[in-house]
């Protein structure tokens, strides 16, 4: 083991998101170290948003957990990532482990996607209908 000298306010982070997450200091720094990806000023701000509004999703959930007096609101951050799948369109929260017993309605996007596709007036979709357009106009 060797001592590294860190300032006070850092040492007080670490040990609260420590805390939070019912880990080890040392673990903590672990997760974060490994997640660390040196990348330009623009991806770690977008970065920060998404994480940002992961966040807020977790936050939704466990909101919604806790009301349902169900313990899933007391997930980590760390156990969402790994198990954290959506909320319906009701609004209710789901995890990866309820993928196979959920049905969700149609996607209207599939939906639209799946006409475009079996539509076959529509020049653009093929790329060997791109060679033959605009028709020559000899």
């Amino acid at each position: 083991m060797t001592d590294i000298t860190l300032r006070d306010d850092l040492v007080q982070r670490l040990q609260e998101i420590a805390r939070q997450e019912k880990r080890q200091p040392d673990e903590v720094l672990e997760i974060l170290l490994n997640q660390y990806n040196p990348s330009t000023p623009t991806d770690r701000a977008l970065d920060d948003e998404l994480w940002k509004d992961t966040l807020r999703i977790y936050d939704r959930a466990r909101r919604y957990w806790q009301a349902q007096n169900d313990p899933r609101w007391q997930m980590t951050n760390d156990e969402l990532d790994q198990q954290f799948w959506l909320i319906n369109s009701s609004g209710i929260q789901h995890l990866k482990d309820e993928q196979s017993t959920l049905t969700l309605p149609p996607d209207p996007l599939e939906q639209m996607l799946n006409i475009a596709e079996a539509d076959t007036t529509i020049l653009w979709k093929s790329p060997a209908r791109l060679h033959n357009f605009p028709p020559n106009q000899s």
